[in-house]
């Protein structure tokens, strides 16, 4: 009996060996905060992720060289790799794939010990029964569970794949804004500065009582008026230069030169190119897909472990100083249960991820036409504006201030030639705007970025 006992803790001994321990890493606030504030957008990680993505779109990206200041382009690649959202979104999606590298293990053995004592009196007393469970895996399940496993890790990735390209789509956006607010900026100085010669003019009109006071105070009221417009649009790009570098990841007070900007045109290509681009190339398709292939491996999982699994090891048992060795087994009979529900379940599963393929693939196509048709018409509305409101707009103020030049002028006809011509750069500088938007629409639908995470989501 005690070569029982010395087996019994012998082999818990070696089963406790293979045990990991624990170890407490809590986070230190301090330490990063110093990290962060530290952060330059031309650091060698950066410069070296940028280079990966030269490499991955087939050089169709420029050399990472920041000292001439900030471009989108680079803007990107810092984006991608110090974003907060994104940083955790890539941790998170490596809980599936470590815990898929561990799936698929055949279940540890059994150790079983039973100990009786006959309450009559007898020379032996006690009785001893032990032995060693082994799984036999006949059912195919650990093999579906490691596919289901590795299945849900590529739906994770992908996943974080969507994100990195959604930062992207979001930086691309707001550098467009910004871009258009520096433009408008610059317009408006313009309208000011021509303000200020007109009040000179008007002024010594006042003195000379060429003019009243009212229209004197037309002018000022203009000024006042523009003025606190650009203040407001000062102000707007303070605001956006910190949500560039939020979505940089990088401090609030963080020294950059941004190099300003507007996405570039996109061609418009034959329908069915840029649909079959969309089927091949969008990521969040191809997120769908993977949510489907995910659904089909739990469904195969599911339907394997309706299968039993054999439970087969060696016995001992001792009574009355006699000991018997044996060998025992046993499997369980699917007669009733047979994982029904689980099954249901994952079928039922299965088919709502294929109509979410579909769906995705239907709003995807209509998000596409939305983009194009936007694209199209804000291109449609900058060619009325540049070739016909703008040229009558500047030749309306020229007329005008040759007539000043021979002393024929009136103040407010002027004011009102020269608003024109600031509200018409306005108009085309929006439908500029609103081109580029949609430019950045199209190109993260059919021709995203390719990341280091993009090979997960591969066709």
């Amino acid at each position: 009996m005690r070569y029982i006992v010395l087996l019994s803790i012998v082999l818990l001994v070696l089963a406790s060996g293979g045990c990991q321990s624990y170890r407490a890493n809590p986070p230190i606030l301090d330490s990063h905060a110093r990290a962060w504030h530290q952060r330059q957008p031309d650091a060698d990680g950066v410069r070296a992720y940028a280079q990966s993505l030269v490499r991955l779109n087939a050089g169709a990206r420029a050399p990472f060289e920041v000292s001439d200041g900030l471009t989108l382009e680079e803007a990107e690649s810092v984006a991608l790799l110090l974003n907060p959202e994104l940083r955790v979104t890539r941790l998170e999606a490596r809980v599936p794939l470590l815990g898929a590298r561990e799936a698929g293990r055949p279940e540890d053995p059994e150790f079983e010990l039973d100990l009786l004592r006959i309450l009559e009196s007898v020379s032996s007393p006690w009785i001893l029964g032990t032995g060693l469970r082994f799984t036999v895996p006949i059912s195919g399940r650990l093999q579906a569970e490691r596919a289901r496993a590795f299945a849900e890790a590529d739906a994770a990735l992908c996943a974080a794949y969507v994100a990195e390209l959604s930062v992207v789509t979001r930086l691309r956006r707001a550098w467009n804004q910004w871009t258009a607010t520096g433009e408008r900026v610059v317009l408006l100085q313009a309208h000011l500065t021509g303000l200020d010669d007109m009040l000179k003019i008007a002024r010594a009109q006042r003195e000379a009582n060429q003019i009243g006071g009212p229209q004197l105070g037309v002018l000022e009221l203009e000024q006042v008026r523009r003025l606190g417009e650009l203040d407001a649009l000062r102000s707007d790009q303070v605001r956006q230069v910190l949500a560039l570098k939020k979505l940089m990841g990088l401090t609030p007070d963080a020294e950059l030169a941004l190099i300003p900007a507007l996405s570039p045109d996109r061609p418009a290509l034959e329908p069915q190119v840029e649909r079959a681009h969309l089927r091949d190339l969008n990521p969040e398709l191809a997120l769908a897909k993977a949510r489907y292939a995910t659904a089909e491996k739990a469904l195969q999982f599911e339907i394997r472990k309706q299968y039993p699994d054999l439970k087969v090891g060696p016995s001992y048992e001792n009574e009355d100083g006699q000991g018997r060795l044996g060998a025992g087994g046993g499997i369980p009979l699917p007669l009733w249960n047979r994982n029904r529900r689980a099954i249901a379940e994952s079928r039922a599963e299965r088919d709502a991820a294929r109509g979410a393929y579909h769906a995705r693939y239907e709003m995807l196509v209509a998000d596409l036409a939305e983009a194009r048709a936007e694209f199209s018409a804000a291109a449609s509305r900058s060619t009325w504006l540049r070739d016909r409101v703008a040229p009558m707009a500047d030749r309306q103020l020229n007329d005008l201030r040759k007539l000043g030049e021979l002393g024929d002028m009136d103040v407010l006809i002027l004011k009102d030639a020269m608003t024109g011509v600031l509200e018409a750069k306005f108009q085309l500088l929006d439908v500029r705007l609103q081109q580029a938007q949609a430019s950045t629409s199209i190109q993260s639908l059919i021709e995203p970025l390719r990341t280091p995470s993009s090979r997960c989501c591969a066709k």
